[in-house]
């Protein structure tokens, strides 16, 4: 219960990390129901209420948030971060849940008024009107100076580490159709963000050099998909990009669709989404000390069917099926005790959208029940699929015409060939990378870029999503044949860079010069810092689109 505090350093070291104990007791207590092991082991409470103390002296003057400097082991955006007052959030209602079932409801209550100033304050002081309607900024500083830390105001953000934002509905932060969680998603999977990586399709894990691909992003924005639509592209994107074939895994820092398999896996995102899988997708809840099921799956899936389900020495077996038309659910009570089960409808066709139709029955010990719902077809909504998106970004990225042509991104990413050389950044190629989207209503049969490079330099394309190896870097004009992109489709023209000779590239958090999620390199040009120069030099590159429609017509951009 101790060991959740930073060993040195600040009190807001690591906040998220500081309040873990008190959202894992809760959760154990609602799956096991046993208060009577709390009241023999009074030594819990107190080491929780010890890290409720530290977290009340760490509240900031004028808002009921609360800061902290990493999320992990990386740093948060700004000093008020949205996912780690998120996180807050949880911690103190599970606490007020501890106290309530320990018969302490008076000092329940009081927990239970700071977390709702919690999510007044988020939605007072981190919502402003972004580029999907109103959405959640990523964090404030509260008028506080951000030093040489963090992020100043007016630049909004998402973490590529955070777990916590896209959570806020499991841990009952707010609803899955809350507009600003909503948007601050569909912010998170679009070229308005710093870090977002129109290649990779996801976050990365900041927008600065030795740019990294955080497992942990790959389940941020599954988990922050609202409809079935966008899910389904989350999923292909997880599977293509994020997901080790061999183990079925998902790594900290996988690095094209050959080099998947990187570091260690990802226990952070994978705990995260074993979590929201079971209830939202499953739409299983278990509170053991009310004798409470829940049933309302808000996933991708139609069809669950779960015997032996267990939550602590409980035991139920569950069916839901969904055919367009209605929905049937079967449950069955396997414990000696009687349970209220809880069953939410959701519209058909939907996802995580629409307004539940809920049933409450009770279940006898050792019985099954069986309800049916006939369901209605779900509203109209806007859903943010990468087409929808896609029209969005031509109007502020594109030409008149509906053509984006533009570099984005860090010149160096992380992920050598070699493991024994993965961290030495002079061995890495630089990378120059540029999207290209065809929203101009009609399919390109054929497109290719060429980059042009100066002398003492050389480039090498790769397809978009493999690492390829730079074998083959020459110097002149290279070409880089993409083929087909069909109208309102995006792809990358991604290219190896060597310079004259090797540049040691300072990877973003160990640079004390701007904050991690500095929105580094946004325009047409590329910065790179190195102790290895005594002055600074330019090089010029050039890039061309060529694209062929199929009626011969051919379109160029530079």
């Amino acid at each position: 219960m101790t060991r959740s505090r930073a060993p040195k350093g600040p009190r807001d070291h690591s906040v998220p990390i500081l309040v873990a104990p008190l959202i894992i007791a809760r959760q154990w207590l609602q799956v096991t129901g046993d208060v009577a092991f709390l009241r023999q082991h009074p030594e819990i409470m107190r080491a929780l209420q010890g890290i409720v103390d530290d977290l009340l002296a760490l509240q900031s003057p004028g808002e009921v948030l609360y800061p902290s400097r990493f999320s992990s082991d990386g740093p948060v955006g700004r000093r008020y971060d949205h996912g780690t007052n998120v996180k807050v959030y949880s911690a103190f209602d599970s606490f007020a849940y501890l106290l309530r079932h320990l018969g302490f409801t008076e000092e329940a209550e009081r927990y239970i008024t700071i977390a709702q100033g919690i999510l007044a304050a988020i939605d007072r002081t981190m919502c402003f009107d972004g580029p999907f309607g109103t959405q959640v900024s990523g964090g404030t500083n509260l008028g506080e100076a951000p030093g040489d830390f963090y992020l100043p105001e007016g630049v909004p953000y998402y973490d590529g580490e955070d777990t916590s934002s896209m959570l806020a509905p499991i841990y009952g932060a707010c609803d899955f159709m809350h507009e600003p969680w909503v948007n601050y998603h569909r912010f998170a999977r679009s070229m308005w963000c710093a870090n977002y990586d129109p290649e990779f399709d996801v976050l990365r894990w900041g927008p600065g050099e030795n740019g990294v691909f955080d497992g942990t992003a790959y389940f941020s924005r599954l988990g922050g998909s609202l409809t079935r639509v966008e899910m389904r592209e989350a999923i292909r994107t997880l599977r293509q990009n994020g997901t080790d074939d061999a183990t079925g895994s998902v790594f900290w820092w996988p690095h094209g669709r050959e080099y998947k398999r990187a570091l260690t896996r990802c226990s952070q995102g994978q705990g995260a989404w074993a979590w929201q899988y079971l209830q939202q997708w499953l739409g299983l809840g278990v509170d053991a000390v009310e004798r409470v099921l829940v049933l309302a799956p808000r996933g991708l899936l139609t069809v669950v069917e779960w015997e032996g389900f267990a939550a602590g020495h409980h035991r139920f077996d569950v069916r839901w099926v969904e055919d367009g038309k209605r929905v049937v659910a079967t449950v069955t009570n396997n414990n000696d005790t009687a349970w209220t089960l809880r069953i939410g409808f959701r519209p058909s066709g939907a996802g995580a959208e629409g307004v539940l139709a809920w049933q409450t029955q009770t279940l006898a010990a050792g019985a099954t029940i069986t309800l049916e719902h006939q369901v209605q077809m779900v509203s109209e909504q806007d859903s943010m699929d990468q087409a929808a998106v896609l029209r969005r970004e031509t109007v502020d990225f594109g030409d008149a015409e509906g053509v984006v042509f533009r570099r984005f991104g860090p010149a160096l990413l992380w992920g050598h060939w070699e493991t024994e050389l993965l961290w030495d950044t002079r061995a890495m190629p630089l990378s120059m990378r540029f999207v290209v989207v065809n929203a101009t209503g009609k399919d390109w049969a054929d497109v290719v870029v060429h980059l042009s490079v100066p002398e003492g330099w050389s480039a090498q394309g790769r397809l978009p999503t493999h690492w390829t190896r730079p074998d083959n870097m020459t110097g002149g004009t290279v070409r880089l044949h993409l083929g087909v992109l069909r109208h309102m489709t995006r792809t990358v023209a991604p290219f190896w860079v060597r310079g004259p000779r090797a540049f040691e590239i300072r990877p973003g958090w160990t640079d004390d010069t701007k904050p991690f999620h500095a929105a580094t390199q946004p325009g047409p040009g590329l910065l790179v810092a190195s102790p290895d120069v005594g002055m600074a030099s330019e090089a010029m590159f050039a890039a061309e689109l060529r694209a062929t429609s199929h009626d011969g017509t051919v379109m160029s951009r530079s």
